[in-house]
């Protein structure tokens, strides 16, 4: 079906309304795939005892590699990892990604 119909009770409009609200997000999309990380950023994941500042553009991975960092220092620990945010969107996001 490609929406292109008439009805008195179903536009096109509202056809593409659903469409839009019902189409599953990217990050949906791409949750449960294998991430093939960069080389800078295959560095960056190895969990070591040490405090490091990583910076970078909107859209890089700099959450992507702070959730596969956090699962891997909790591998090489045994022990719980604390993650600060300033903001409960970005915890419920690192949150999905650590899942």
């Amino acid at each position: 079906m490609d929406g292109n119909f008439t009805s008195i009770y179903f536009s096109n409009d509202l056809y593409h309304s659903f469409k839009r609200y019902l189409k599953p997000t990217l990050h949906l999309l791409e949750d449960g795939h294998k991430i093939n990380y960069s080389q800078k950023q295959r560095e960056l994941i190895v969990s070591e005892a040490r405090m490091q500042r990583v910076k970078g553009v909107v859209g890089s991975g700099k959450t992507t590699v702070l959730a596969e960092r956090a699962v891997n220092a909790h591998l090489r620990t045994g022990r719980r990892v604390l993650i600060l945010t300033f903001n409960i969107t970005l915890k419920n996001y690192i949150h999905d990604k650590i899942r």
